[in-house]
């Protein structure tokens, strides 16, 4: 589903499984409180036949033409960023990892915080995009898709492939990813994946450069072969 899922989703919930009253609505006066058992029939009736017009999207169009007709279609209300509109496109195994990943406490430490459950989802794309570079292993194959954004749809589409990515890799590379955020703790504290204070201890926002550079190269590493390298 490109666009309309939550709408859909609210009317089948309301009218199918009665999952809440209704409330707060701006047009229809006298409803408030009810639940769709308690409307009057013609009223259900209207709302269970209304007839919805549906756009079929072609499966077998390239998957960017389709996240472009997702962005062009989504620009109502606050505009969806990438990383959102690219959670609505993928399936459940490239959603699930990153959730996952952005879930662990690791992650919370290394980051100070500032990203968890991230209301726009910047948890998620960095997480993305560290196994977006963590897979290149040779940066200069970064030429190949031109764009950062063109790197993060391919990463997220190669991950909902089991048969281009399997479950051992998606294994490996979460493991990867909080020894990385473990890492980064270890040797930076708490100015891990921010710019050096350089005699102010105050804390510098997350450089995302710096953390898909930092963040890839630290998950090679284990503890003892950091020590030397240990913050402060």
């Amino acid at each position: 589903m490109v666009d309309g899922l939550q709408r859909l989703s609210t009317i089948h919930n309301f009218a199918r499984r009665s999952d809440f009253a209704l409330s707060d609505l701006e047009y229809l006066d006298g409803v408030d409180g009810l639940w769709f058992e308690d409307l009057t029939p013609p009223l259900r009736r209207r709302l269970l036949n209304v007839q919805i017009v549906v756009h079929v999207i072609d499966p077998s169009i390239p998957s960017d033409v389709e996240y472009n007709i997702f962005k062009r279609i989504n620009t109502g209300g606050e505009p969806l960023n990438s990383m959102e509109i690219r959670h609505c496109m993928s399936r459940n195994r490239s959603c699930d990892l990153l959730k996952l990943c952005a879930s662990q406490d690791e992650f919370t430490e290394a980051t100070g915080g500032v990203l968890r459950n991230h209301v726009r989802m910047h948890d998620r794309e960095a997480v993305l995009r560290f196994l977006a570079f963590r897979r290149l292993n040779d940066i200069k194959a970064y030429d190949e898709y031109g764009t950062l954004e063109s790197l993060l749809d391919k990463t997220a589409e190669l991950i909902d492939s089991e048969g281009q990515v399997p479950s051992a890799q998606i294994d490996r590379w979460f493991e990867e990813f909080v020894r990385a955020m473990r890492n980064a703790t270890y040797v930076f504290g708490a100015h891990a994946f921010r710019k050096w204070p350089h005699g102010s201890e105050r804390l510098s926002p997350i450089n995302r450069a710096l953390f898909e550079s930092w963040s890839v190269v630290l998950a090679d590493y284990t503890l003892d072969q950091l020590e030397p390298a240990k913050e402060g």
